[in-house]
């Protein structure tokens, strides 16, 4: 079963990822798999008590990783030169998605404003 697993050793308290941020990265990885990518999503706490979140192909391998530091969210793409950041996660995360570039994957989709930011939840 694909989907968000947590790696968390305690849940719950005041940093973790909110379900309403949950939600967002719900909808994109689910965005990812209309286009054709399917992933799982993986989170966790790092020692620093900041939520971290990770989006990871069939084979494991983490395509961008997630993180809230203070209230400035940043995404960015292992190995790469591609990041974002901001203050709005649902605006982070739709940049990632504009800018996702992958070979043989149709991702010309657009994205669906409604869950991405013009919700007046953002």
């Amino acid at each position: 079963m694909r989907g968000i697993t947590s790696n968390a050793t305690k849940c719950g308290g005041p940093h973790d990822w909110s379900l309403f941020e949950l939600c967002i990265f719900d909808q994109a990885r689910r965005n990812l798999k209309q286009r054709g990518l399917d992933v799982d999503a993986e989170f966790g706490i790092t020692d620093e008590y900041e939520p971290w979140l990770v989006f990871c192909d069939d084979e494991g391998q983490v395509i961008v990783h997630f993180a809230r530091l203070g209230q400035t969210y940043v995404a960015c793409v292992p190995f790469g030169d591609e990041g974002t950041i901001g203050n709005v996660l649902s605006e982070v995360v739709r940049t990632f998605l504009e800018r996702l570039a992958m070979p043989n994957r149709d991702l010309t989709r657009p994205v669906n404003d409604v869950w991405l930011g013009n919700s007046g939840f953002g």
